[in-house]
């Protein structure tokens, strides 16, 4: 199952609507999708905050499998490694600040 957009034109205004949708193969093998519910127009739920909660909601009910790799910005992934490893700590115990400096030489590298 999975959340749908769709569009549809009255005149010259389009209205998008959200569906929950679920994806199914029918007797000749095409894939199809089947409307479980209508959540409502995309507008209205953003506006009154609920497609937050709709997302919210999805996400406790369906948590990412164990192992699952998500795409991380290479710089989030490395300041990780560096918090976890207490690199900064590591550097500075080594390479002492000068009296001048602000940051350690830890928080430089880092």
């Amino acid at each position: 199952m999975f959340v749908k957009e769709t569009t549809v034109k009255r005149g010259k205004r389009a209205y998008t609507y959200l569906q929950l949708v679920d994806g199914y193969r029918d007797e000749h093998g095409r894939v199809r999708h089947r409307v479980v519910a209508n959540l409502g127009r995309k507008e209205a739920l953003k506006d009154s905050g609920q497609l937050e909660a709709l997302a919210g909601s999805f996400a406790r009910l369906d948590p990412p499998m164990t192992g699952t790799r998500r795409e991380v910005g290479a710089m989030l992934l490395a300041w990780h490694f560096v918090r976890e490893l207490d690199l900064v700590e590591v550097v500075d115990r080594s390479l002492p600040r000068s009296p001048r400096s602000v940051l350690s030489v830890g928080e430089v590298a880092a």
